[in-house]
């Protein structure tokens, strides 16, 4: 456990966690108004047999924002401090969800930390018009940011955070999911929900590395766009896509046997 301050005066709070045995380096990288405890299930499974990398984004969990809008450029720049500092190179980087864009910008412009990339519960799009939404994922958007703006007291965030899940997801779970996530700061809120309506495609099609995406069914709900393959070999030059059953948005918590399996998996099959 450590904390990383840094120049615009945020702090990084993240837990790096080493294994002699293990060459490779997992990087675990957390979705919107999250934090790295989300990733519970998938560390008691790796960190065995790799190196583990727990990141809280800044502004979320115990990382500290500052008065900075949150970028994709910005988040990028810190998970590129912290592996500076702990000296990882050629790490396989997880993403969740709204911590997609991040990644993706993250292993874009610093390729030498990351020979890899897997995807939970997300998909690249092309920048998200807020203010006059036409598809799904716009829609999406500008529903999660007038929730925001007319929540008074957090029902409607609540609300809306449960649903993320499935109705059968084990609820003590997910009581302390959303309630996690309600302590996100309302500027964070905001900011993360503008980065994820950014341009992604740009960015995902400069990525020659291995891609895995895992789509939940609740993703398919969002858009079957985002668990057509066809539309992710457009995204990147080399993918593959799992499918998890019985699930929401939150597979690797709701279904963490699967997704832990096909981690493992594309590490095996495609890395090695």
């Amino acid at each position: 456990m450590a904390i990383i301050k840094t120049d615009d005066g945020a702090e990084l709070y993240y837990e790096f966690h080493e294994n002699n045995k293990a060459n490779d380096t997992l990087i675990f990288i957390h979705g919107w108004c999250s934090n790295l405890k989300d990733w519970r299930y998938q560390f008691d499974e790796f960190a065995k047999d790799f190196r583990i990398l727990l990141i809280d984004r800044r502004g979320h969990g115990r990382s500290k924002s500052t008065d900075l809008p949150h970028t994709t450029h910005q988040h990028a720049n810190d998970f590129s401090i912290i592996s500076k500092e702990l000296g990882i190179n050629d790490a396989i980087t997880i993403c969740h969800a709204g911590g997609t864009p991040s990644a993706l910008r993250f292993v874009a412009d610093y390729p030498n930390y990351s020979k890899a990339l897997i995807i939970v519960d997300s998909s690249p799009t092309a920048a998200a018009d807020l203010k006059n939404p036409v598809r799904q994922p716009d829609m999406a958007y500008k529903t999660f940011k007038d929730t925001i703006l007319e929540d008074s007291n957090n029902a409607n965030f609540i609300s809306l955070y449960t649903s993320f899940f499935e109705e059968n997801a084990d609820q003590s779970m997910v009581n302390e999911v959303v309630q996690n996530a309600v302590k996100t700061p309302l500027k964070v809120k905001l900011a993360e929900i503008d980065s994820m309506a950014e341009n992604q495609l740009e960015t995902s099609n400069s990525i020659d590395k291995p891609v895995l995406v895992i789509s939940s069914p609740w993703m398919e709900r969002i858009s079957p766009s985002f668990v057509d393959i066809n539309h992710l070999k457009l995204c990147f030059k080399n993918v593959q896509l799992a499918r998890p059953i019985g699930c929401g948005h939150f597979p690797q918590m709701e279904a963490p046997e699967q997704v832990n399996c096909f981690i493992r998996h594309f590490i095996v099959k495609f890395l090695r």
